[in-house]
């Protein structure tokens, strides 16, 4: 299932484990899967507890359709995935590359 959503090549500063993680939870981001998203930025957390990033992703997932307001019930779960990524001190990155089936 998962090449079926295409490739992304996202870095991070995250270790090799959690980057498969998150490049895999941006395919399914990026294809609408956002419960599964989550699960999966979730996964790359466990594999690097310091994945900024990964919290990014699951602040992003709460944002459930990204063309309509955000779900009340979620905009508190995302401020605390968005808190944490500050605190463990994310670093972006312009290395993305996204390519959708």
């Amino acid at each position: 299932m998962d090449q079926q959503l295409g490739n992304v090549s996202f870095k991070t500063s995250c270790n090799d484990v959690a980057q498969r993680r998150f490049d895999r939870a941006m395919r399914y981001q990026h294809s609408f899967w956002y419960t599964n998203a989550k699960e999966i930025f979730e996964e790359a957390i466990k594999a690097d507890p310091t994945c900024a990033m990964a919290y990014w992703g699951i602040a992003l997932t709460m944002m459930d359709n990204p063309h309509a307001a955000i779900p009340r019930p979620n905009l508190a779960p995302g401020l605390a995935a968005i808190t944490k990524a500050r605190e463990i001190g994310a670093r972006p990155s312009a290395n993305a590359t996204i390519s959708m089936r």
